[in-house]
């Protein structure tokens, strides 16, 4: 049996892992988590973490914050070469957020994406300095349970729309392409069995771009949100009206001298933030509609 290492196992994405693995009878799971007893207790962002070494041939899976696992990395492939011995691959989820705000304007926005693109380069450097096939996955708007408001992305949205009693849009919003944790995890067990069987497929594409099987406006998006939930929840009263683009912007303007990094995200609703690689395609499964309940 194979062992797949999973960092940020307490993760929406790494709970779903967790339970496709549990029905996979090649994978054996070990999990590390800062806040989840059941997993190995392990602080990212604390140096000298130790590790044990594996006598089976496994993966190591990420879905940590990427900054602090690139230090984890560098740390351990000094330190713990033994540790590398068995190791056939590593599968690291960035974020899309480098592409996504790559332009943006404010200085928040602009240190992520730099710290995203350092830790990037920081652990693929490290993977061909030591001869480790790598895979990294930028996945766009990761969603989960948004009903228990377990993501950070629907979930959010959803809060909106609970609080409040009219959300205005752009009339011409721009395209999303929102990807379920359970695809996620479908498609990193996917790569996972092809790197532990040395396999060289996608071998040219060490970083891949991900998102959902659809791409719909933003508009498109949150009135699906609103037709998933139940009959009494607060948020189907919600009113999602698209108004003249011009007029939405001029709205929100004086957002620009008060709240910088807001207005970026109000701009952003308008932009494609889409053109992802569409999961059912590298998974090889039928396409879901949005959203996945």
């Amino acid at each position: 049996m194979f062992e797949l290492h999973l960092f940020g196992a307490s993760s929406p994405t790494g709970k779903s892992l967790a339970q496709k693995i549990k029905k996979n009878k090649l994978l054996k799971l070990i999990g590390y988590s800062r806040s989840n007893p059941s997993y190995k207790f392990i602080d990212l962002s604390k140096k000298n973490n130790v590790i044990s070494n594996s006598n089976s041939p496994f993966i190591i899976v990420s879905l940590a914050p990427i900054w602090l696992f690139a230090d984890f990395f560098a740390f351990i492939s000094k330190e713990n070469k033994t540790f590398l011995k068995n190791l056939k691959g590593l599968i690291i989820c960035s974020s899309s957020s480098v592409i996504t705000k790559r332009f943006a304007n404010n200085e928040f926005d602009k240190k992520l994406v730099s710290l995203l693109l350092l830790s990037e380069n920081k652990i693929v450097n490290e993977a061909k300095k030591n001869k480790i096939p790598i895979r990294l996955i930028r996945p766009t708007l990761i969603y989960g349970d948004y009903l228990n408001y377990e993501d950070k992305n629907i979930s959010n949205i959803l809060k909106a729309m609970t609080i409040l009693p009219l959300i205005p849009l752009p009339s011409k919003s721009g395209l999303r392409q929102p990807i379920h944790t359970s695809q996620l995890s479908e498609y990193i067990i996917k790569i996972s069995q092809f790197l532990l069987k040395g396999s060289n497929e996608n071998k040219a594409k060490e970083i891949i771009n991900l998102g959902g099987d659809e791409e719909i406006s933003y508009f498109e998006m949150l009135i699906a949100i609103k037709k998933s939930l139940p009959k009494k929840h607060k948020a189907k009263k919600c009113i999602i009206l698209e108004i003249p683009s011009k007029f939405f912007y001029f709205i929100f303007s004086p957002l620009l001298i008060f709240n910088n990094k807001f207005f970026g995200a109000i701009l952003r609703i308008g932009s494609n933030l889409s053109g992802f690689e569409k999961v059912y395609k590298l998974s090889k499964t039928k396409p879901k509609k949005f959203p996945i309940s």
